[in-house]
């Protein structure tokens, strides 16, 4: 009984929905480049929803915005 529980309550976790994906029409075009200060990966971004972008993250740290 106790297994059935604790499983029960694992399960119901999975249930919740994820954010809903940003209204397209909201997006504005955006020219960001942010650099991996741990491994050098780097990334455009194209499109945010606000004018000024946060950082993504990238091995667990915060990506450096490239000038």
């Amino acid at each position: 009984m106790t297994i059935y529980v604790i499983g029960a309550g694992i399960l119901k976790k999975f249930k919740i929905a994820p954010p809903e994906e940003p209204d397209p029409a909201d997006l504005r075009p955006v020219d960001a480049r942010f650099r991996c200060a741990v491994c050098g990966a780097e990334v455009t971004m194209t499109v945010s929803a606000t004018d000024e972008p946060e950082a993504p993250r990238h091995c667990r740290e915060d990506m450096v915005r490239l000038p």
